[in-house]
């Protein structure tokens, strides 16, 4: 049983789309898995440093906060006193004011006189705290610290004076990094799990297991070494208690510089799974959705195409059998199968036609064999003249063909030099392609800069208006800061501080002016320039053009030379050796006339078999 074309078309199609697909879902998960394993690496990582910046925040401005209450008008006087509900009454409303989460005071001994955040706590000793020890020094400070009460907390100390000068307590406060509403929202802000370690046990997170926190679990062991002990950051892969992540580790250095914990940010491996799984499948869908179109395509298209194929192979059965009396088939398209329709058309007609000539060939074959033995004679004669005719031929023809080759390899030289040429002409061409598409791109990255130092002259004016704004309210702040007296000299430096910021922002604002302008002139300057250059590449594109076209014509008149006189000269040979064979076979034509005039009937009898084969025949 033989396979159509259209089937094995078919299932050629079939298995190339298969070997693409096999070649496209493999690659394409792989990749897909790493960039989707990179992109959740990225995304942690930025949680873990969206954190720790978050915490450094935290504990500047505890500092910030610490030093403007401790010159607030009787907490020095509540402290020295040791008033408990004094120091509680002045403090707990400006916590809740500040958003601190805790305020500790304690005495000169270190002692806890009041804490806003646990008022029935108080008589403990906190030196143990470096920010109260530093505190009891003179000197302000703020840390990450584990406290009595608060487990971890981004804090500062400062030392409460009185009129005299004389250090009569300290004042610890700041942000409890423990709470459960500080991870929620950093979840929510950065889209990552986050959790904070005291040493290797968590003490704030979003992990849950079973509906709770995994609050008081511990670190991987490994994993603890690297950030604890070597003070490293991890990045990649770990599992936490039996669940894959995508996870960023970085140490929390406590006061003396060394890690007293770990800050964490991480998804779940599944979160990269399901997005693998979900590019896959759309990728496998659109596959098969077009594996299936190609099919539907395919099987349309061979249809067409084989359809006109069949009618012609059923009419060469025709003519295999000798029938050449039907119609041929009409394909109107302009293709392949239109060109073999209309030369099989062709080749039925001529087939046609050649049995009829033969046909009637065949009767003047009948009388041409009577004629032929009469002339035989005649022919003899003639022959011999024709022998001698022929020999002074082949001697003129010997020397025109030494001519025609000294004249074929001149030719073929000039056109060497003329393709060397040519080549030349389309390298220099390419060559002023190359340097009119740079100059084009120097000019669009030119004008480009020029604009966005438009946009930049805008911001730096922008920056100018907020500097001078700037400098305008700090003077304010300083003047209001003078009426207060000894109560806004902290508010008063900070106030210098703003204007001296203010007046480096406008100077700078200005030299960032005058650099713009520059650019911007030399900008303008390098356009002119390039446009120019522009301008002369074209002109001498134009010059090059009509040079390669020159070349073009003088290759191909030396090509068609070269053709003719290499024609010439094959014909020439072979003149010469047809000649030759001519008055050799002259000589024999005599002795072969004899056997002409017997062979004249036997070509009596082959005509009648002839007319015989041709009968086989249905041309009508």
């Amino acid at each position: 049983m033989t396979r159509s074309i259209k089937g094995k078309f078919t299932i050629f199609i079939v298995l190339i789309i298969l070997v693409a697909v096999a070649l496209t879902v493999g690659p394409t998960t792989y990749i897909c898995s790493n960039i989707t394993q990179n992109i959740l690496l990225d995304h942690s990582k930025e949680g873990m440093e969206g954190v720790s910046k978050t915490i450094e925040d935290r504990r500047k401005q505890a500092l910030l906060q610490a030093s403007l209450l401790a010159e607030y008008s009787g907490v020095a006087q509540a402290i020295e006193e040791r008033d408990t509900e004094k120091v509680l009454t002045i403090l707990t409303p400006l916590a809740k004011g500040l958003g601190l989460d805790f305020i500790t005071v304690g005495d000169a001994a270190g002692t806890v006189i009041a804490r806003t955040h646990e008022p029935n706590k108080r008589g403990d000793s906190i030196l143990n705290q470096k920010n109260v020890q530093l505190s009891l020094q003179g000197e302000t400070s703020s840390f990450i610290e584990s406290g009595t009460v608060v487990k971890l907390s981004a804090r500062a100390g400062v030392p409460i004076k009185n009129q005299r000068g004389a250090i009569v307590g300290t004042l610890s406060l700041g942000y409890d990094l423990s709470r459960e509403e500080l991870v929620d929202s950093l979840k929510e802000l950065f889209g990552t799990e986050i959790t904070l370690f005291l040493q290797d046990v968590r003490v704030n997170t979003t992990l849950t297991k079973d509906g709770k926190r995994l609050v008081g679990t511990k670190l991987d062991p490994q994993i603890a070494d690297i950030v604890l002990q070597k003070q490293q950051n991890y990045i990649g892969e770990a599992n936490i208690l039996g669940i894959p992540y995508i996870t960023s580790y970085m140490p929390l250095k406590g006061p003396d510089g060394k890690a007293m914990g770990v800050i964490f940010a991480g998804e779940p491996r599944d979160k990269l799974d399901q997005l693998v799984r979900k590019i896959v499948s759309t990728v496998i869908f659109i596959t098969i959705l077009v594996m299936a179109i190609c099919i539907g395509v395919t099987y349309f298209v061979t249809k067409k195409m084989i359809g006109p194929v069949k009618v012609l192979a059923d009419q060469a059965t025709e003519i295999a059998a000798g029938n050449l009396a039907f119609n041929t088939l009409e394909v109107k398209t302009k293709d392949e199968l239109g060109q073999l329709a209309s030369s099989f058309k062709a080749m039925t007609s001529n087939l046609r036609d050649v049995v009829i000539k033969i046909n009637e060939k065949a009767d003047t074959v009948s009388y041409s064999a009577q004629v032929l033995s009469s002339s035989a004679q005649q022919t003899s004669a003639g022959a011999t003249e024709t022998a001698s005719t022929m020999s002074e031929m082949s001697t003129t023809i010997e020397h025109i063909s030494e001519n025609l080759n000294g004249i074929s390899e001149l030719s073929q030289g000039t056109n060497r030099d003329a393709n060397s040429g040519s080549e030349g002409i389309a390298n220099l061409n390419s060559q002023m392609q190359v340097i009119t598409t740079s100059t084009q791109g120097v000019s669009r990255a030119i004008y480009g800069l020029n604009q966005q130092s438009l946009e930049i002259t805008q911001i730096v004016e922008l920056i100018s208006k907020i500097a001078n704004q700037t400098n305008l309210l700090a003077l304010n702040a300083a003047i209001e800061a003078a009426r207060a007296g000894e109560q806004g000299k902290g508010f008063a430096v900070v106030a210098e501080e703003v204007r001296k910021l203010a007046e480096q922002s406008a100077e700078a604002t200005k030299e960032i002016n005058r650099l713009i302008n520059n650019m911007q002139m030399e900008a303008g300057k390098a356009v002119e320039t390039m446009e120019k250059g522009n301008k002369e590449v074209e002109e001498g594109k134009k010059v090059v053009n009509e040079v390669g076209i020159l070349f073009g014509n003088i290759i191909a008149s030396v090509q068609k030379l070269t053709e003719q006189i290499q024609d010439v000269t094959s014909a020439m040979e072979e003149m010469s050796g047809g000649v030759q064979n001519v008055v050799a076979s002259t000589e024999e034509q005599t002795a072969s006339m004899e056997e002409i005039s017997a062979s004249a009937e036997s070509l009596l009898g082959l005509a009648k078999d002839l007319n015989e084969l041709v009968t086989a025949f249905r041309i009508k």
